[in-house]
């Protein structure tokens, strides 16, 4: 099992974090959705739990979970392979909302037009892409190289990029400020890629302190991750 799968699995463990994670992008979700990297199923749950599966359409470069559709973001040969699928199982040409959470910076940056321009394609009017994205880039250190991320995002950087592709963006926030100090232990001290089951539940029990500081003290506006919701 590669690093990226370990920790995907081990923050699987994790409820209370992942339902938290949904519940800051769930108020900007609507209609037909697009979910783009479910991996092992963690939001794909709750999207199918909280919209109806008739509704919600799974994708993945790798399909580990039943009913999800192999897809190749950088490829626009697999983005037709994937719409005829749609259109001919599920009746769908168009959705109302794509989200990714923790994919987008797996995406080789040469591979963006082509990517983004799809969505454009495939979005309605006024649809929404709903992205979570690694923040900072003096973070990048080795847990990020062996998951495989391409890069962290700066936020001006961000918002720019994605007009350039025609999207503006409605709502920008941070998530997860206590994660940083343990992500640079973690990662640029000791070196370590890993994130273990213990980490994960201890992460897991300390969520609602964290919700706490976050909503109330610090008002989301700084963390590790990066929340964007860009309208077409």
């Amino acid at each position: 099992m590669n690093v990226a799968e370990y920790n995907l699995k081990s923050l699987d463990n994790a409820p209370k974090f992942n339902d938290w994670m949904f519940s800051r992008v769930l108020p900007y979700l609507y209609g037909d959705i697009m979910e783009i990297g479910s991996g092992v199923g963690t939001y794909s749950r709750r999207l199918e739990e909280t919209f109806g599966k008739e509704h919600v359409v799974l994708s993945d470069i790798n399909p580990r979970i039943p009913g999800c559709l192999g897809l190749d973001l950088g490829s626009t040969e697999s983005w037709r392979e994937f719409s005829e699928t749609v259109l001919k199982e599920r009746g769908m040409r168009e959705f109302d909302c794509c989200i990714a959470l923790n994919v987008m910076e797996h995406v080789n940056p040469k591979f963006d037009h082509v990517l983004l321009s799809s969505l454009h394609e495939r979005l309605r009017d006024k649809g929404r892409l709903i992205f979570l994205v690694p923040a900072h880039e003096c973070l990048f250190n080795i847990i990020d190289n062996k998951v495989g991320h391409y890069r962290r995002y700066a936020k001006n950087e961000w918002i720019r990029a994605m007009a350039e592709e025609g999207f503006t963006a409605k709502h920008i926030s941070y998530f997860n400020v206590l994660a940083i100090p343990g992500w640079y232990v973690h990662g640029n001290i000791f070196g370590r890629p890993k994130i273990g089951e213990v980490s994960a539940k201890i992460f897991n029990f300390l969520t609602p302190m964290l919700k706490f500081v976050e909503n109330n003290i610090l008002y989301n506006r700084i963390g590790i991750s990066l929340i964007g919701v860009f309208e077409k």
